[in-house]
């Protein structure tokens, strides 16, 4: 994720509806992307964006509710995505298949993702279909059913989509130890998808509590792109979810489970952490302490991730997997910036019979050079330049745009954040580059894991 800072939230003309603005971006970019979008907020909240899009006669329709993983408190961990999979299952005007069997008869598609900092909804269809996408959407939002036989048939899903995604899965199984451990005493050491004994524990009273706490309209940002007419939109989300009430509170709610002393880094560090998996040739990862979005060194260290190792020429990829004799399959280098907190990580595959001993030494000596080696300016630029195309391809399509300007309003009340986005990245020096990446690849902060199946049976993930 990339992107600025902190949350406010603003209620303008409160005797009116709705407060109804449309900004222009008229500043010059890096990428000569100017997105016209059309923002409304309702009475009670809810934001609405709209970015009209006639080239083809379908729409794209994201929800972003500000509700991750981070929220929960122990012993009900997993409830946010046990949510996502209940908002599927049925509400007091549509039953269980709804959403199905309407994009299924109109060629789209509908779907869902939990992460720790929120949960996304969307849908895209014909243009036609507008109307149905909304009163689906507000009836689930108004009179989610919950039922608890359909309830006990997910929590079977649940329990098998973490097997075979986390449990069975070798790389899936060190990220969540890493996280486990670099995260350590905080919100975010807890797998998205819950531990088993809370998802076997987490009761229909427990998730209504939680849907009525943060599934409000002041808690979420609804985005409609493609072809369709602003105020249509506007009238159409107002008829149906003007009349659901705020949760004044929630703002009150999360400051309290977002207070920064909770986030603070408590774990143990330069050490190592193994993990059994299934896997013959081992998997690896460095995890270092990172930043917060929005942050100018979470900036700074997306570029840096992308020059170390973003390409087949980039240094850790010549140096480790291209060498004549390399131990490594794979490197990578990625920033992992989160709403309150952070992670860089280098990672990787070593060929059969390499010691995980010799490859940590190996890793160590490379990344001890890759700040002063790998970073210049003619890679600070190629560094740039892909994430600038990456920003223009995504603005080539309507979930793009919606997934864009939904991420800064949900997460800084600015859906033009993508231009300061841009100037960010464009104004990094090659000698700021450099300072954050030293500063980052401190062995100091970090925790060094690996994933094998000759690591004991008993160092495995609960």
């Amino acid at each position: 994720m990339k992107s600025p800072l902190m949350l406010f939230f603003l209620l303008l003309l409160a005797s009116c509806a709705a407060v109804k603005s449309s900004t222009r971006t008229s500043s010059p970019n890096s990428i000569g992307v100017d997105l016209e979008v059309k923002k409304f907020t309702l009475k009670n909240g809810l934001r609405l964006l709209v970015y009209e899009n006639p080239r083809l006669p379908i729409f794209t329709y994201y929800t972003f509710y500000e509700i991750g993983s981070r929220y929960e408190r122990p012993g009900v961990t997993g409830s946010t995505h046990f949510l996502e999979h209940m908002m599927f299952k049925g509400s007091k005007n549509y039953g269980p298949h709804s959403f199905d069997n309407l994009t299924f008869a109109n060629g789209g598609y509908s779907n869902a993702y939990t992460t720790y900092d929120r949960t996304v909804y969307h849908q895209a269809l014909p243009s036609s279909k507008l109307k149905e996408v909304i009163n689906l959407e507000a009836d689930r939002l108004k009179y989610i059913s919950l039922d608890n036989d359909l309830l006990e048939n997910e929590r079977k899903v649940i329990l098998e989509e973490r097997k075979m995604r986390l449990e069975n899965k070798a790389s899936s199984k060190l990220f969540t130890k890493m996280f486990e451990s670099l995260f350590e005493g905080t919100p975010y050491a807890s797998p998205v998808i819950g531990s088993i004994t809370d998802i076997l524990g987490t009761s229909r009273d427990d998730l209504m509590d939680f849907f009525k706490r943060y599934y409000v309209p002041n808690n979420m940002v609804i985005i409609v792109a493609g072809d369709v007419k602003a105020s249509e939109v506007y009238d159409l989300v107002k008829e149906g979810f003007g009349s659901v009430p705020s949760r004044p509170e929630v703002e009150t709610d999360k400051l309290k489970m977002d207070e920064p002393a909770l986030f603070t880094f408590k774990g143990r560090y330069n050490r190592s952490v193994r993990v059994h998996g299934d896997n013959p040739n081992p998997i690896f990862s460095y995890y270092f302490k990172g930043h917060p979005v929005g942050t100018r060194k979470a900036y700074v260290a997306d570029i840096v991730g992308t020059i170390i190792s973003g390409k087949e020429s980039s240094y850790l990829q010549e140096k480790l997997v291209q060498a004549r004799r390399a131990k490594f399959t794979q490197i990578y280098a990625q920033n992992m910036s989160l709403r309150r907190s952070g992670a860089f990580i280098v990672g990787g595959s070593l060929h059969p019979k390499v010691k995980i001993s010799k490859a940590k030494k190996i890793v160590e000596k490379y990344l001890a050079r890759a700040c002063d080696k790998a970073i210049n300016q003619r890679e600070l630029t190629k560094a740039l330049n892909n994430y600038l195309v990456g920003y223009y391809n995504s603005t080539q399509s309507n979930g793009g745009v919606a997934s864009i300007i939904g991420a800064g309003e949900s997460i800084y009340n600015n859906y033009n954040q993508y231009l300061k986005d841009i100037e960010e990245y464009s104004s990094i020096t090659v000698k700021e580059a450099k300072e954050v990446c030293r500063e980052i690849l401190n062995f100091d902060n970090s925790i060094f894991g690996s994933v094998w199946n000759k690591h004991p049976k008993n160092l495995d993930i609960k």
